[in-house]
């Protein structure tokens, strides 16, 4: 259902993607209901994408939620197996990025958050450059994009984004 959904958005077809991507994630829901274990990274990943199918029809809160929801079970799995959860949890902080600029979105917490996502794929090019540079890049673009938005909307505020730019806290 998670794959249907996904087409379905490539086809333009939002309203019938968004509807699939929540079937995907309540299925998911209910198999992770039953066995955490087996069934955890699926809810994930399917909640993952859900969040950017809210995004796309303009539901701010809900889409916000659902990339935050996703971020917490990526945590969760990279606690238990930090090796093969990492990139995932990356890829998660990334789209927390990815979905407040569709939604036009900016915040301390938001900007933090593709921040550690970054550093995370620093740290995974580091030993993979192959895999993981060009989503680095990717997920920097999308820091850069926020930033330049929140200075759009607050130009008062600019010393504070202009040190996060350069990685200062």
């Amino acid at each position: 259902m998670n794959n249907h959904a996904l087409r379905l958005a490539e086809a333009g077809r939002r309203a019938e993607a968004l509807e699939a991507s929540q079937e995907a994630v309540d299925l998911r829901r209910e198999l992770a209901d039953g066995n955490r274990d087996a069934y955890l990274p699926d809810l994930a990943g399917s909640v993952n994408n859900h969040a950017v199918r809210l995004a796309a029809v303009g539901r701010r809160a809900e889409a916000l939620e659902a990339s935050q929801e996703a971020v917490d079970l990526y945590r969760e799995l990279a606690a238990g197996n930090r090796d093969a959860y990492l990139p995932h949890l990356a890829t998660s902080l990334w789209n927390v990025g990815y979905v407040a600029r569709i939604l036009e979105e900016t915040s301390e917490q938001i900007l933090d958050a593709v921040a550690e996502g970054i550093r995370y794929f620093d740290e995974l090019a580091a030993t993979e450059p192959q895999a993981f540079t060009a989503r680095r890049d990717a997920a920097a673009s999308t820091l850069a994009d926020l930033q330049n938005s929140a200075v759009n909307q607050h130009p008062t505020d600019t010393t504070q984004i202009t040190s996060r730019r350069r990685g200062s806290p």
